[in-house]
């Protein structure tokens, strides 16, 4: 006599898996894709205090003075806007790159610090313009648009 086998059900188990979630298409859409409903989220405008950095990565608030980069310094500035999208402020600006002659005076100049990035709890400008039509022309570009010291965001 022989015993029957006993039949597997991974046959019918599969068919009947596949037949169950045959017109589901889960997260995705029917083609494949993501399937997206509602309206797209609108960038959060930052709130909260906003800081710029120095280069030895100090945060500061409305400073009356601080190097902007390396070799570029700001002094007697008087802020205008602060904890904007953009800061804006009148005061002077040097550098190593006019010593001796800026050393007793430095030139007038507008500064605009703008797109505040979050790094942690707070907001840091991560973009400046310096103006002034008494800097080099070579220089006058390289203080259109650049970037600004930003704190490290793990």
């Amino acid at each position: 006599m022989t015993v029957p086998r006993p039949r597997r059900p991974t046959a019918a188990l599969l068919a009947t898996l596949l037949a169950a979630t045959a017109g589901c298409a889960g997260p995705f859409g029917a083609d494949g894709g993501v399937r997206v409903e509602g309206a797209a989220p609108t960038a959060r405008p930052h709130t909260g205090p906003v800081y710029v950095s120095d280069p030895a990565a100090q945060p500061l608030r409305r400073p009356e003075r601080f190097g902007i980069t390396e070799f570029v310094s700001l002094s007697r500035l008087r802020w205008e806007s602060w904890d904007e999208p953009v800061a804006f402020a009148e005061g002077m600006v040097a550098g190593t790159w006019c010593l001796p002659d800026c050393l007793a005076e430095p030139y007038p100049a507008t500064v605009e610090l703008r797109d505040p990035v979050p790094v942690e709890a707070v907001y840091y400008y991560s973009r400046a313009t310096v103006r002034s039509p008494d800097l080099p022309a070579e220089l006058a570009g390289e203080l259109l648009d650049f970037p600004l010291n930003i704190p490290y965001q793990e």
